[in-house]
């Protein structure tokens, strides 16, 4: 009995395994099971703003590490957006690992001076400071504004 249930398990794995490696090919009774699950943009672009044509892109998630007494203390995490004009969307986007690293550069040495996850003016101040930073690489206008996801303590 115990050999029977193992080759009826057997024989289906191996049924899941065929039809799942015929279906990464485009063939056999499911073709594009495989393929509706793939994304094709893996960062997709943030909604658009209704009240003009200015452009949303998600930054991600940043992690910076506060070091106290040779040691990572704790760590501040921010995830960010922002919206660009509708003239500069195509340079930033084209740009915007760029944009990722300046903001992360300048984060490491602006976030322990403004470290309070809690403070509204020290979310004001990284804000500030990363639209500045955007304003140095791509002229002024171009980033409109940085919006702060969420702040918080790790």
């Amino acid at each position: 009995m115990k050999k029977i249930v193992l080759i009826v398990v057997l024989l289906v794995i191996l049924a899941v395994g065929a039809i799942g490696g015929l279906s990464m090919f485009g063939l056999g009774p499911f073709p594009n099971l495989v393929n509706s699950f793939k994304s094709s943009d893996p960062k997709p672009v943030v909604e658009q703003p209704a009240e003009a044509k200015d452009r949303v892109f998600d930054l991600g998630t940043f992690i910076i590490p506060l070091v106290s007494k040779h040691a990572i203390g704790r760590q501040v995490g921010m995830d960010l957006m922002i919206v660009v004009s509708a003239e500069a969307a195509l340079r930033v986007s084209g740009e915007l690992p760029r944009l990722q690293n300046a903001m992360l550069v300048d984060l490491y040495d602006f976030v322990p001076l403004h470290s309070d996850t809690h403070s509204a003016a020290d979310k004001e101040a990284i804000r500030q400071r990363l639209v500045k930073v955007g304003s140095r690489l791509f002229g002024e206008g171009a980033i409109r504004n940085v919006v702060i996801k969420s702040l918080y303590d790790r």
